[in-house]
């Protein structure tokens, strides 16, 4: 009965650690943009933007906005490339850029791009550089950390099996 019951164990959990667990489905990309007004923030998309208007915007919050030295909290709009591409800020922190999509996909479920991209006051016509580098994560996905719990549990079956077998020696 023992054996029947630790084999289910040991089943059970490897079952669980071949069953996908959708880790965070947020993608974060750091942006820097040099020009006339220099600025830093970071974006985290989650399983959806906050605003989206199918083949024209999807609307962000950025986290650690920097504009000109200055902490500010906007809302980013990043625009389809039918409506200019680029991006702009509802309430004027940066200004109104065009120039190329900045993310692939629809707007229900975007995909920030990485990269160099040269962009353009659509007022002053000035040039701006915007680059956008991808933030990794160190946090193991749930499966990583399920198979070493599974593993540090078969090493410790297996160790627990060696001493109950071995001749007590004096």
């Amino acid at each position: 009965m023992k054996i029947i019951t630790r084999f289910l164990a040991l089943a059970t959990l490897l079952l669980l650690s071949v069953a996908t667990v959708k880790a965070d489905s947020g993608q974060t990309v750091s942006y820097t943009l040099t020009g006339a007004t220099d600025a830093t923030f970071t974006v985290t998309l989650g399983p959806a933007p906050q605003a989206a208007s199918p083949s024209y915007y999807f609307m962000v919050q950025p986290s650690n906005l920097m504009v000109d030295g200055t902490s500010m909290s906007d809302l980013l709009v990043f625009f389809n490339s039918s409506d200019l591409g680029g991006l702009n800020s509802v309430f004027d922190a940066l200004p109104d850029l065009g120039g190329p999509q900045l993310y692939s996909g629809n707007e229900s479920d975007p995909t920030l791009l990485t990269g160099v991209f040269c962009l353009y006051d659509l007022e002053t016509g000035a040039s701006y550089t915007l680059t956008a580098n991808a933030v990794t994560s160190s946090v193991p996905e749930p499966t990583t950390t399920l198979m070493l719990v599974v593993g540090l549990f078969a090493v410790g079956m297996g160790w627990k099996r060696r001493s109950a077998n071995l001749p007590d020696v004096n």
